[in-house]
């Protein structure tokens, strides 16, 4: 049974991942958490405590083989599961995700994109086309679509939410400012720039007075 990994972990992993590639790309083939931690500004002893939800690996005094690390985490990541997302909302931050290649991975696909919007319905992105919202539990059943990322005003969220429980969705990403909570049977992950911004410049202000 896979350990039950901690929310800060989890995104750790997920920066590991990202750095690993980016190392493999570059044809290194061993590190050692000491590298790592100067790479990402992170302890080594935390590190390993992070990658000690992989299971064994690495040797002392040597470190990780950078590529059965890489394979490591991704498995570890990746879900077995082919998950189908949809955006709502294909405003500013919905018409830049409609084209961001991040959406389309191993274990995830972007299949739909709506918007309450007539004068951006019919709009295409890629292989997309922009439906009506009033479509959205009879597309969402039909496609599959078990997740959706909502690029609306806070206002629609909750509405939407009761919207897509009713149809099977089991997880939202949510890019409005709201405090909602995530119903029974759903995940929900909050994006909040203004949040991440305030964080940044206190983190600024900390350096500017050390």
């Amino acid at each position: 049974m896979r350990p039950k990994v901690p929310e800060p972990s989890l995104e750790r992993l997920i920066l590991y991942q990202r750095l690993l590639r980016r190392l493999k790309a570059q044809g290194v083939r061993v590190i050692s958490s000491e590298e790592m931690g100067n790479l990402l500004g992170l302890k080594p002893s935390q590190i390993r405590k992070d990658l000690s939800f992989l299971g064994e690996m690495g040797k002392r005094g040597v470190g990780y083989g950078v590529e059965e690390l890489l394979s490591r985490v991704e498995e570890f990541l990746l879900d077995s599961e082919v998950h189908r997302l949809a955006i709502v909302g294909v405003g500013n931050i919905g018409s830049a995700l409609a084209t961001y290649r991040g959406l389309q991975g191993r274990d995830h696909r972007l299949v739909a994109l709506f918007d309450s919007d007539p004068a951006k319905v019919g709009r295409r992105y890629g292989d997309l086309e922009v439906l009506p919202v009033d479509r959205l539990e009879e597309e969402v059943s039909r496609l599959g679509v078990d997740v959706l990322i909502l690029c609306t005003p806070a206002e629609a969220v909750e509405p939407l939410v009761a919207r897509a429980r009713s149809c099977g969705v089991r997880g939202i990403l949510c890019f409005a400012p709201t405090d909602l909570v995530a119903p029974p049977g759903m995940a929900m992950q909050r994006v909040d720039v203004s949040s991440e911004l305030r964080k940044l410049l206190f983190a600024m202000r900390e350096l500017k007075g050390s």
